[in-house]
């Protein structure tokens, strides 16, 4: 990069950067927020960590269970003191401080490897873009920053095996650990690392050196840091035994990104355009023998392409290496340098017209609920009318029930789907089979919450209509949102 076009650059970085921190702020939508925010609450009133259900919904009654209640916890006690401080604004401010820490993160990784802007630029175009399908408020965001923060601390510690470097490492495996469960691909992907690195040497023709033998160790450190939490090996067991389970076949973040476009029509066409350069990329990494960032990238390309769920640890992780291996491939010639000045300065300006429309169109920075996605009014409803009991809920307001509705509601479901069986009878009575019908004259409700229609599909729920026609209910509130019986005693 020349004098005259790095502050072009920089001020195409700062902007991109800006932009997407825009559209990240954006109304709370994720359902699953609630649950982690209550349970955040119950945490911090009861002084501990759970070994049981703190929302009383479900009987902890294998390993799943129990490694969920734990492996959250302090990123729900943070959720927690965000809402009590600053309301839904600080936590939609926090999901954009995240994202865009480690989109930044992984942009300055391309930067130091060697990427010139025009690389880094359409790498960061990319994984911003793909990025945004996955801002939901949940603690795998935190996962999302925790391998942005890796692959460049790792990159430290072969450079410079000393003590802040490793120091910093095993910092932040612990935290990771307390955050989020997926600290578990950050342990994988240590000693995956810490195992190449002396095949990388052998590979070319060297013999490990004791410079080798202390990052190995470091790199080890920090993988056994991620055992520092509550969970400790048990949630690498969890994980282990979860793979090809049947809760694992049906739930929807382990869709392939192919079938998640096919069947839930999420396309996110920059993950695609950057596997298929990370794919053109494999070969170039191969052909320096460099096993560390092959395997890294590979890996990340596998799990990503299998899982919707790690199509951001692919961006974070292997982008910017992929990012380098371009830079290298590029032709030194004139006419590709004009290419790429051209290119850097429609980045720039196609930064500022979309922050400027982001801006002004309402489609950026905004803050507050997703219209239509909570039972704000029936809750309030609720609230209002002092109802209390057991209540069959639609799935994705059980954790916004448990948060707003008040300790006499008790929710029948959540997200956190501790207990399949209770799944099962959950679409069983939604949808009113004969199973269905008899569960619901035996389970213990005194009031039911539902919408219409299925969010995704638009299919008629038929509870509502069997609900109308039977004296033992009654409609007793509806919004544009959700409806409310209760059962007559």
């Amino acid at each position: 990069m020349t004098g005259s076009t790095r502050p072009v650059a920089t001020l195409t970085a700062g902007l991109m950067l800006a932009t997407f921190f825009g559209f990240c702020i954006t109304p709370l939508w994720d359902i699953d927020f609630w649950w982690h925010a209550a349970t955040g609450r119950a945490i911090l009133e009861a002084g501990e960590i759970p070994d049981t259900d703190p929302l009383g919904i479900y009987q902890v009654k294998d390993l799943r269970a129990e490694v969920l209640l734990r492996a959250y916890w302090l990123s729900q006690v943070l959720y927690q003191f965000l809402l009590e401080g600053f309301g839904t604004s600080g936590i939609i401010v926090l999901r954009a401080i995240v994202l865009t820490s480690a989109l930044g993160l992984m942009m300055w990784r391309a930067h130091r490897l060697g990427a010139g802007a025009f690389w880094t630029g359409l790498i960061t175009v990319l994984a911003g873009c793909t990025a945004l399908a996955f801002s939901g408020d949940r603690p795998a965001l935190f996962s999302f920053l925790g391998i942005a923060i890796l692959m460049p601390l790792v990159d430290r510690v072969r450079k410079k095996p000393d003590c802040p470097a490793a120091l910093g490492l095993i910092s932040l495996m612990i935290a990771w650990a307390n955050l989020h469960g997926g600290v578990t691909l950050g342990g994988v992907l240590l000693v995956m690392i810490a195992l190449c690195i002396p095949l990388e040497q052998r590979l070319r023709g060297g013999r490990p050196m004791a410079k080798d033998q202390l990052v190995v160790a470091i790199l080890i450190a920090g993988a056994l840091a991620t055992l520092l939490s509550p969970n400790g090996l048990d949630l690498y067991r969890m994980v282990w035994e979860y793979q090809g389970s049947e809760m694992q076949n049906r739930t929807s973040e382990y869709l392939s990104p192919l079938a998640a476009w096919q069947r839930l029509g999420i396309a996110i066409p920059g993950y695609w355009v950057l596997l298929l350069l990370s794919l053109a990329t494999l070969v170039r990494l191969a052909q320096q023998r460099q096993l560390v960032a092959l395997a890294v990238t590979a890996f990340l390309l596998i799990i990503s392409a299998n899982a919707f769920r790690y199509v951001p640890f692919f961006l974070f992780g292997a982008a910017p290496e992929t990012a380098r291996a371009l830079q290298e491939l590029t032709p030194r010639s004139e006419t590709w340098h004009r290419v790429r000045g051209a290119a850097n300065i429609g980045l720039l300006l196609g930064a500022c017209a979309l922050l400027a429309w982001g801006a002004t169109t309402g489609r950026a920075f905004r803050v507050g609920l997703k219209e239509g996605r909570y039972p704000v009014e029936a809750v309030a409803f609720l609230q209002q009318s002092g109802l209390q009991g057991r209540i069959f809920n639609h799935f994705n307001w059980g954790g916004y029930l448990s948060y707003h509705a008040g300790p006499g509601i008790t929710p029948f479901i959540d997200g956190r789907n501790l207990e399949f069986e209770v799944f099962g009878k959950y679409t069983h009575i939604l949808w009113v089979t004969e199973l269905g019908r008899r569960l619901l004259d035996q389970e213990d409700f005194r009031l039911v919450i539902t919408p219409d229609f299925q969010p995704l599909t638009g299919e008629h729920y038929p509870i509502n209509d069997y609900l109308d026609r039977q004296p033992a209910w009654k409609r007793i509130h509806r919004d544009e949102v959700a409806q409310v019986f209760q059962r007559i005693p």
